[in-house]
């Protein structure tokens, strides 16, 4: 723009320097003004910041490491006002060496007539073709998240999270080094928490779902011949307790629940296994009844006596593990997750949960309290700020780029108005005109979207990690990107073109 901006001063450049001003003169009149437009548009910003804060502290995920310091401190305003000032000394100096530079003689005759002029030309060009190009890889970026974002959103996380309430205990002291002490506690609690009015199921595991978990080798009893343990299936296992999978909503599939008690039994302990761990550990057979063990020196075997579904565990973008459910009682650890299903909003039950918890031991707190709800949108958190930043970026990329498009062709309007006066005069019509322009418009956007389609191929492994159910290399997607660039090209250049088709011939035979 104000490569442009420059153009169109040329004569009164001329006019200042034949009446006795000195190119140094001239170059800092024109880079003066630069610097004040910048310097305005950086304290214009820095409001904006300020004012914007609160709304993107919203944004940022709740992992991301001291988010609640972000603040503009000093040092951010001066890296601000600092950005703003090299941005008019970058922007405005080239430009304004270029106009004093200007030969009086031809500047005087020519006056606004397009000559002399096409390196100018050219720069500009490049500029407006590298605008596009990024605002292509930019624009194909948010896409894809967008797209992403939604495939994300419409996973099925394989359990129920609509009224349910998750805390973590942690058992501490003494008494609880034994595991018949960890076991009592919680067949205690679990009961007076089912009790609480509203409550309708309570259940409890050492890794709720999203949230991870171990994992362990597993062997099977038909397989056990020509496999050992150290070369079997990899698969996650759980310890759960009370009605775990009816307070989740993970269905039964086939066989039943764990019963309390049955783990009394050194031999045939039940289990349950999830329908990945079933495809997994026994394709295509019925696995009720087959046992299976984690240790082979000897084997512990465990019976399946249940298949549930499968559930997310760790994240809703990577497809659910096998995994392995037995009781808590089977081996206590002092770490449990609690998940209650309620009758309404589940956060109003955390106070009467706390205190059914110190009603059995004062001595232990409850951490990590939070809604299943809370959960999943934490998982979402991250994948919602990258979209939500690549997207204004994007949009920020496509007003600049409509920006520059309209500048450099209303310039190249302005230089030409003898020519388009000419050819009015001559006979020729408004749509002729208008395509002169027009023609010049495409020719940039088809440049510019050339030389993106090569960033976007070149950039497409660093958003694939952050895709899910898309590839980055979508045509469709691209083609979107591709068709709103061009869309936003046309219209920038739309403006400046059907003014030169309505212009009067007579006034632009008279534009010198």
């Amino acid at each position: 723009l104000y490569l442009a901006r420059a153009a169109g001063r040329r004569t009164e450049v001329a006019v200042r320097a034949a009446l006795g001003a000195g190119r140094w003169r001239v170059v800092r009149q024109l880079f003066t003004e630069s610097t004040l437009v910048a310097v305005a548009g950086g304290g214009l910003g820095i409001l904006l910041s300020l004012a914007s804060l609160g709304i993107v502290r919203g944004f940022l995920p709740a992992d991301l490491p001291r988010s609640s310091d972000i603040r503009l401190d000093g040092w951010a305003l001066l890296f601000a006002l600092g950005a703003a000032a090299c941005t008019g000394l970058a922007f405005g100096l080239a430009p304004a060496l270029s106009a004093s530079k200007t030969r009086l003689t031809d500047s005087l005759k020519a006056g606004r007539r397009e000559g002399g002029d096409g390196g100018r030309s050219k720069l500009q060009s490049s500029f407006i073709t590298s605008q596009l190009a990024v605002s292509l890889v930019l624009a194909n970026a948010a896409l894809l998240l967008i797209q992403s974002y939604g495939n994300l959103r419409a996973v099925e996380p394989g359990f129920e999270a609509e009224n349910v309430l998750t805390m973590t205990l942690s058992l501490r002291g003494g008494d609880y080094r034994d595991f018949g002490e960890r076991t009592s506690f919680y067949r205690e609690l679990l009961p007076r928490l089912a009790a609480i009015p509203g409550v309708s199921s309570v259940g409890g595991s050492t890794s709720l779902p999203l949230q991870g978990g171990g994992n362990l080798h597993a062997v099977t009893e038909d397989r056990w011949s020509d496999r050992s343990a150290s070369e079997g299936w990899l698969v996650d296992f759980d310890q759960v307790t009370g009605d775990y999978f009816q307070t989740l909503g993970i269905p039964l599939i086939a066989g039943r629940h764990l019963r309390e008690g049955e783990d009394d039994s050194e031999e045939n302990e039940g289990v349950l296994i999830n329908r990945a761990a079933a495809d997994l550990l026994w394709p295509g057979e019925d696995p009720l009844g087959k046992r299976m063990s984690f240790s082979d020196d000897p084997p512990q075997w465990m019976r399946v006596v249940g298949v549930v579904g499968d559930t997310h565990q760790r994240s809703l973008a990577l497809e659910p593990n096998p995994e392995v459910y037995f009781l808590y009682s089977a081996l206590p650890t002092g770490r449990m997750s609690i998940a209650l299903k309620t009758a309404g909003d589940p956060e109003r039950f955390a106070a009467p949960v706390q205190e059914e918890i110190r009603q059995v031991d004062p001595l232990q707190a409850v951490a990590d309290v939070q809604t299943m709800e809370g959960i999943i949108h934490e998982q979402l958190a991250r994948r919602e700020f990258y979209t939500t930043l690549i997207g204004a970026f994007s949009a920020l990329a496509l007003l600049l780029a409509a920006a520059g498009i309209y500048g450099v062709i209303s310039s190249l309007v302005s230089r030409r108005a003898h020519e388009i006066g000419i050819r009015m005069a001559l006979g020729a019509d408004r749509g002729e005109i208008l395509g002169l322009v027009v023609r010049r418009v495409v020719g940039l956007s088809l440049l510019g979207l050339g030389l993106g389609l090569g960033l976007v191929i070149m950039s497409a492994g660093a958003v694939r990690a952050l895709l899910h159910g898309v590839q980055p290399l979508d045509l469709p997607t691209l083609a979107g990107g591709v068709l709103t660039l061009f869309l936003v090209g046309a219209l920038a250049g739309l403006v400046p073109a059907l003014r030169a088709s309505r212009a009067n011939p007579v006034e632009a035979l008279r534009a010198r």
